[in-house]
């Protein structure tokens, strides 16, 4: 997880979205997309397609 919010800062307001707590959880550098999604209860497709979407088209975040 820590190395999906580096290299794709745009992600963070999706995940506190989710109520997702990975921005600065020092277990975030260990976790995988799948392991935070199994421990907050979010479905990974679901979680994946909305990560992909304001990593594809950053603004798409401003206009939702």
């Amino acid at each position: 997880m820590a190395d999906l919010m580096a290299a794709w800062p745009q992600v963070i307001p999706v995940l506190l979205e989710r109520r997702m707590a990975c921005v600065g959880c020092c277990m975030a550098r260990f976790e995988t997309l799948a392991d935070a999604a199994a421990i907050y209860g979010q479905d990974l497709h679901k979680l994946l397609a909305d990560l992909t979407r304001v990593i594809e088209n950053p603004t798409s975040l401003e206009e939702s």
